[in-house]
């Protein structure tokens, strides 16, 4: 049990976010939680939901940037050879979007977004029409308005995006109307920083390594609440039983690959995500990200130090009833002796009458049962 306790010590330290110099300001967060969400459950998409080729084409992308309201831009910049790929589904954009949506809304306390589409090259694939509809039926009040950059008025365009507010921009003078040249990228003739290979890097590295965090923790919770289950402990080999049960299940926890991954890298992982947080902190959803990330590192901390508690505040109450059922067994034996053997001699020796001879017997058989009864009493002694 020592070993366990020391073993548990250590993964308990190497779980300490002080070690990598961050620090969060609430861990009040469920490891539940998805990664990705919304204003409410229906309008969260889990991010392994998402078709990686897609979101990593940059076909839409969310750079944190805003428009002059303060509304959240979802950009759809030109990319023809994406869009004629004819393995894209609207059911996958309109995920996508979904996703990119909700992660803004979140951010910006369940603002609608605006969509920015460049079509000035060319016209918006179907596809997009019909994601876009699809995401308005799904996540009503998600868009507030479709800005449409076309480089002349397109009114054959705008009737395919049936539902939503569509605004014709055609001319980049005039779509700093709606949104600062500050915070449009390089795709839209603006300045604002985006790299769109770093950002899916990142939330791909933080997903996967939140992936790993939850699955640890609920083995955490669960081997947590099969410490704290009552159990009929009334004889000595129940409570044995059960100290093999306890120490099993500590040593299934330290054998578990998520875990021991987590002892010997976590700490890095978390320094190297802070590490790119901070490069790409110009993207509002990129700091989020690392909160939660963070939150939930630490939420498994204090499960691992909940469970390092429980488990010494189990074994050390096991090992005591363990004492107390070893005397009480030994006590049973005892009185079983004293029942069965000791009262019958000693009424025999009581009954003993007449000659020396026989006096002095029973004497010699007086002193045997005392030293008898002396070996049974002894062991409870002790």
């Amino acid at each position: 049990s020592s070993q366990t306790e020391v073993a548990f010590g250590e993964l308990s330290r190497s779980l300490n976010v002080d070690a990598v110099g961050v620090t969060s300001s609430s861990t009040d967060t469920s490891i539940n939680e998805p990664l990705v969400l919304g204003s409410s459950p229906s309008a969260s998409v889990p991010w392994d939901l998402l078709n990686s080729e897609l979101l990593s084409s940059g076909i839409a992308r969310l750079p944190g940037s805003v428009d002059k309201l303060g509304r959240p831009v979802v950009e759809i910049p030109q990319n023809g050879g994406v869009w004629q790929d004819p393995g894209i589904s609207a059911k996958e954009v309109a995920r996508l979007l979904l996703c990119l949506c909700s992660m803004a809304r979140k951010r910006s306390h369940d603002q609608a977004v605006v969509i920015l589409v460049d079509a000035r090259k060319e016209a918006p694939p179907l596809t997009l029409p019909a994601a876009l509809g699809s995401l308005q039926k799904t996540f009503p009040g998600a868009i507030q308005v479709l800005l449409l950059v076309a480089e002349k008025e397109a009114a054959s365009q705008v009737e395919k995006f049936l539902g939503l507010q569509v605004e014709t921009v055609t001319s980049p003078k005039a779509l700093t109307r709606h949104v600062d040249n500050s915070q449009l990228t390089q795709a839209f003739d603006g300045h604002f920083p985006y790299n769109h290979r770093e950002w899916v890097q990142f939330f791909q590295k933080a997903h996967h390594f939140v992936g790993g965090l939850k699955k640890a923790s609920e083995l955490l919770r669960t081997t947590t609440q099969e410490l704290e289950k009552e159990e009929d402990l009334e004889t000595l080999q129940a409570v044995e039983r059960q100290v093999n049960r306890h120490q099993q299940l500590m040593q299934d926890v330290l054998r578990d690959a998520q875990l021991v991954s987590l002892q010997r890298e976590g700490g890095a992982t978390l320094a190297r995500l802070r590490k790119e947080a901070t490069r790409l902190g110009f993207t509002p959803d990129v700091r989020r990200s690392f909160e939660s990330t963070l939150a939930v590192y630490n939420l498994v901390e204090e499960e691992v130090h909940t469970l390092v508690t429980k488990s010494n505040g189990c074994l050390e109450h096991l090992e005591f009833l363990k004492k107390i059922r070893e005397l009480e067994e030994e006590f049973h034996q005892v009185t079983l002796w004293i029942d069965e053997e000791g009262e019958p001699e000693l009424s025999m020796m009581g009954l003993a009458e007449g000659s020396l001879e026989k006096t002095e017997e029973s004497y010699r058989r007086f002193k045997d049962f005392f030293k008898e009864a002396t070996g049974f009493s002894s062991p409870a002694q002790n």
